[in-house]
């Protein structure tokens, strides 16, 4: 039996699959769901993730590895930049988050979300708000297939709400046209 604030030597997690992954004790350091998951089970080591793919949890148990199972606070904000090596201090977690498309990114941001690990949930958000900074409206329409226009109070509105994300190096969100 598992005493109170002992820690299991390994954690398995079920995938959405099916497919069962072995992981060390301190994964509950950076995983809240799993944490929460088996103080509440006592007994058990298996955690059963019925929404989350087999190749997210890989993902998860490879950056966690690789931070030594530590929340990281590598994250430079607010944002300079649109390039994540102006953002980010570690380059594997660079090289990662350049594999992935943004389609990617977002799954894999709600899956961390769900399984509450905010280390890789502010990641991968950076990563994506990253898409998105330093470019203006119509780039971002034609990269990310935006049709049609907006009236002037649609316009004022986004641009208020959205600043951070149309401010240039040195441009001004007044040089904006939205229409």
């Amino acid at each position: 039996m598992q005493k109170e604030g002992e820690i299991l030597d390994k954690i398995v997690l079920i995938s959405k699959e099916g497919e069962r992954h072995e992981v060390e004790g301190e994964f509950r350091n950076m995983c809240n769901l799993v944490r929460e998951s088996l103080e509440d089970m006592e007994d058990q080591n298996e955690i059963p993730l019925p929404i989350v793919p087999s190749q997210h949890i890989k993902w998860i148990i490879e950056y966690c590895q690789r931070h030594k199972f530590k929340e990281s606070d590598e994250v430079k904000a607010p944002l300079a930049s649109n390039k994540l090596e102006d953002i980010l201090d570690d380059p594997k977690d660079i090289e990662f988050l350049e594999s992935l498309s943004l389609d990617e990114k977002t799954d894999f941001m709600n899956n961390c979300d769900y399984l509450n690990i905010p280390s890789l949930v502010e990641l991968l958000a950076i990563s994506i708000a990253s898409c998105f900074r330093c470019k203006d409206f119509n780039q971002i329409k034609e990269e990310f297939g935006v049709d049609g226009e907006f009236n002037e109070e649609e316009e004022e509105k986004l641009k208020k709400d959205y600043q951070w994300l149309l401010q240039t190096d040195g441009g001004n969100i007044e040089d904006f046209d939205m229409r």
